[in-house]
């Protein structure tokens, strides 16, 4: 899901031999979800409580549980206000929004 442009440098390996090395971006903390996991992010991004999460996509609220512990050891925050906290400074830093739109909304 996130940013996909490589660039590229030159490094010098010989006296007169160039040599172009390609890098490609390091992973944003939405490149490691799951799109289970990601929909679980939009919805606590946007302050649902797991019960009401459990409601909107229709898992239970064990599950719901799990992806909540699973996307905050991803993305290596402790606690529901520091993962909010950055999800809104991921939707404000110009990295697009993320989840396709913000806040995930059920067929």
């Amino acid at each position: 899901m996130g940013v996909s442009r490589a660039w590229c440098v030159f490094t010098r390996t010989h006296a007169t031999h160039w040599e172009a090395r390609s890098f490609a971006p390091a992973p944003t903390w939405m490149d490691l979800l799951t799109p289970a996991e990601r929909q679980v992010a939009a919805l606590l991004g946007e302050g649902l409580a797991n019960k009401e999460i459990a409601g909107v996509l229709d898992r239970s609220e064990l599950t719901v549980r799990n992806y909540v512990a699973a996307v905050m050891r991803k993305c290596r925050v402790q606690g529901r206000g520091r993962f909010i906290a950055l999800y809104h400074r991921t939707l404000a830093g110009g990295l697009g929004v993320p989840f396709g739109g913000g806040l995930f909304r059920a067929p």
